[in-house]
């Protein structure tokens, strides 16, 4: 990862946050519409992407990932992992990260 572009250099940070859920339906939707609600300057632009990591094998957060996707705000990412455990979904959330964010984290 790097810092955030100099301003000025044409360049806009990829952000990624990485979300696991296992069958929380009520609190993906409110975390989706936040991240849509987020303020970009035009002196710190950025891309942002949100990684649903679904848990549940059911995929139970599915429906919820790719209605959000309409939002334009962000790109959903959906990946479903349905061997259940934290690390599992974690490492399935690294697995799954965009190839160029300059940044990622674990929204809890």
């Amino acid at each position: 990862m790097s810092e955030l572009p100099a301003v000025g250099t044409g360049r806009i940070a990829h952000i990624a946050v990485a979300v696991i859920t296992f069958k929380r339906p009520d609190g993906l939707a409110k975390l989706l519409e936040c991240c849509a609600k987020q303020v970009r300057t035009a002196d710190r632009p950025y891309r942002l992407s949100v990684l649903v990591v679904d848990n549940d094998a059911a995929g139970s957060a599915r429906q919820i990932a790719e209605s959000a996707g309409g939002m334009r705000a962000f790109d959903v990412l959906y990946v479903l992992e349905a061997r259940q455990g934290i690390p599992i979904a974690r490492n399935a959330a690294l697995d799954g990260l965009p190839a160029d964010a300059d940044f990622a984290c674990f929204c809890r």
